[in-house]
């Protein structure tokens, strides 16, 4: 037995002498099948895991194998060394030119770094912002200075 997706029919060709075939699935259930004309087909393969497949001659086990139920494809499960695709790094001839994807990281970097410089010699300097008030327009100033000043008179 090889691997299958999940849904497939796994065919098993059991040795020749083999009256039955006992696939375990991964929940545990036992699947009893007879070879006909030397094969036999399993269809309850819709879920993943490793089964077992036991040929039996009566109640003696010939052979133990392992069916594998997978999502992966048989190419992607192929670890064997593999011929390396050569392909050319020359555009072809009636290629337009393309313009090359430039780096951005150090126009990026160096705004940072005059944030960064600027951030530091502002606290350096110790540069001071003016008190909340001065933020308000002149009139608003005016009043605030009057209403403090007849509260100040008033409360003595």
């Amino acid at each position: 037995p090889d691997n299958v997706s999940p849904g497939a029919v796994a065919t098993i060709t059991p040795r020749p002498g083999v009256d039955s075939v006992v696939i375990t699935d991964p929940a545990g259930r036992d699947h009893k099948l007879v070879p006909a004309r030397g094969t036999v087909l399993f269809t309850d393969t819709g879920q993943p895991g490793a089964y077992t497949v036991r040929e039996m001659n009566g109640d003696r086990e010939v052979r133990r194998d392992v069916l594998t139920v997978n999502l992966l494809s048989a190419d992607e499960s192929n670890i064997a060394p593999q011929t390396p695709q050569l392909t050319s790094a020359a555009p072809a001839a009636n290629a337009a030119p393309s313009r090359a994807q430039r780096e951005f990281w150090r126009p990026v970097l160096l705004i940072g770094l005059a944030v960064l410089a600027v951030e530091w010699w502002v606290f350096y300097r110790g540069l001071r912002l003016p008190p909340p008030g001065a933020w308000r327009g002149a009139k608003e100033v005016r009043i605030y200075r009057r209403a403090r000043r007849e509260h100040r008179e008033g409360t003595n």
